[in-house]
């Protein structure tokens, strides 16, 4: 078992926010999207990989949402897409581009819009910088799920024919990610059989045959995915037929069909209701489930696990508390959880005890690489231990300058402080204590 050190909660809103998503745009910045009291928009908030709040701002509006989870997907650094359903008579979804410019952020408008009657319940993910992939439900065609794929050149989108992935499956509550470049994944509810199935897909056609039922005859709701290594993706999701949260390690790595998933055991990390599932990477073989906890006041927890990617098979650890509010809320999608690639995480959550506000945190998994001492608590404590012996606590403090190098205590920033100190008038006995 591995803890996760979080940020104090940023509160990101003043109005009841509903339909978190969370998405790192670089590794040092990242966004959080919901969408607003209202129902007739969007607002976001941008973040540093620390916690820092950087910008609110309102992204855009239309007449009426859907209240159907929304979905973000990178597009290159500082450029994401948001698709989500818009309610005119008959559903349409739709799908903007936006862009942090490190001040504000620029909406440089709607890519496509799947207008057919009766679309429904949007997936998104990008399988490889510049190239997006987009699904919808469409109702008036045997209930086919529609896949459009899009890249972008830097100044316009191309934008393919649609691409049928599951004729004749009424599915819902899709949520995707990346496998690997040009190749990802897609997870539904399929409500024809009742039951969850998974697809996996290559380059631009985001449809096929290549689909696989996830865990026998049993539904699932609040999906969440996130890959951890090429072709090897986990998914975890609740169950109501059990009342439990389920996760799943998944490859996709058949050397005859390669876009076909291989679903693993079923690992049951609550065996109660776990509303709200998402997923975020920490490395290869770890990776964190958050949660809203029905049976112990709704408050927001995670689990840290770890995979055996020779067998699919998941272990968790004892599950933490992140908030003790009642945390997301119903059918409202109220947790969003990405992480960067050096293992940083960034969650969202709705918080119900503070009129539903949107509240942020970043966390990070508690190593030597990341627990350090600042420059002033290193004297501090050197002088406390060495009964204020000024001369000697310097001699302690030069021992660590010849091994600075080498060590995984201090961050570069703090290195570089203690060089500061050491090359500087105050590195003598009479003035340390001035520090």
């Amino acid at each position: 078992m591995a803890d996760i050190t979080w940020s104090n909660p940023h509160t990101g809103s003043s109005e009841a926010a509903s339909n978190i998503e969370v998405l790192w745009i670089t590794d040092s910045v990242f966004v959080t999207c919901w969408e607003d009291a209202a129902g007739t928009g969007f607002k976001a908030n941008v973040y540093s990989d620390d916690g820092s709040h950087l910008h609110t701002q309102a992204l855009f509006t239309y007449g009426t949402i859907k209240d159907n989870p929304i979905q973000l997907a990178k597009v290159r650094d500082n450029h994401w897409v948001l698709a989500f359903c818009e309610d005119v008579g008959f559903e349409t979804v739709r799908m903007n581009h936006f862009e942090w410019t490190g001040s504000a952020i620029t909406n440089h408008g709607e890519i496509t819009a799947i207008t057919a009657q009766q679309m429904r319940f949007p997936a998104v993910c990008n399988i490889g910088d510049d190239k997006i992939m987009l699904w919808a439900r469409r109702f008036d065609v045997a209930n086919a799920m529609q896949s459009r794929y899009c890249t972008y050149d830097g100044s316009s989108w191309t934008v393919n024919a649609a691409t049928s992935v599951s004729p004749n499956h009424y599915s819902d509550l899709n949520r995707a990610c990346m496998v690997a470049e040009n190749k990802g994944i897609l997870f539904w509810n399929d409500k024809e059989t009742n039951f969850g199935r998974c697809h996996g897909f290559g380059n631009s056609s985001g449809g096929g045959t290549d689909i696989v039922a996830i865990d026998g005859t049993y539904e699932i709701n609040y999906v969440g995915c996130c890959r951890l290594a090429d072709n090897r993706v986990v998914m975890g999701c609740y169950n109501p037929d059990t009342q439990s949260g389920r996760l799943y390690a998944i490859t996709l790595e058949d050397s005859e069909n390669p876009n076909q998933p291989t679903v693993g055991a079923a690992y049951v990390f609550y065996a109660q209701r776990a509303l709200n599932v998402t997923c975020a990477c920490i490395d290869s073989t770890h990776f964190l489930v958050a949660y809203q906890d029905a049976d112990d006041g709704s408050k927001g927890k995670t689990i840290y696990c770890t995979v055996d990617w020779d067998n699919r098979t998941i272990t968790g650890s004892d599950a933490e508390t992140f908030s003790s509010n009642y945390v997301g809320g119903g059918s409202n999608y109220g947790i969003g959880m990405d992480s960067n690639s050096e293992g940083i995480i960034a969650l969202s959550y709705r918080d119900q005890d503070d009129n539903n506000y949107v509240k942020s945190i970043v966390g990070q998994e508690e190593t030597e690489q990341n627990i350090s001492l600042s420059v002033s608590e290193l004297i501090d404590y050197l002088i406390s231990i060495t009964e204020i012996n000024n001369l000697y606590a310097l001699q302690e403090i030069d021992h660590l300058y010849s091994n600075v190098e080498q060590s995984v205590l201090f961050s570069d920033s703090e290195k570089e402080g203690l060089y500061t100190i050491k090359e500087s008038s105050l590195y003598s006995a009479t003035s340390l204590q001035e520090v």
